[in-house]
């Protein structure tokens, strides 16, 4: 499977977040993360759009 990145469209940076939901686990005494939205914000600049908005790129090996 090829490893990916999301790409900012406006400045090229990967820095970017996804909003996401998590529930509490009363056994695990842990935020168990349960949906991840599809907004991105690029941290660099604040571009804002959804999932479709970003580029998806293979990660380069090392």
């Amino acid at each position: 499977m090829t490893k990916i990145t999301h790409r900012c469209p406006s400045c090229g940076s990967d820095d970017v977040c996804a909003e996401a939901s998590a529930k509490w686990d009363n056994d695990k005494q842990e935020w168990i993360m349960s949906d991840v939205h599809d907004m991105i914000t690029c941290q660099e600049c604040g571009y804002d759009a959804n999932v479709e908005g970003y580029f998806e790129v293979p990660l380069a090996s090392n």
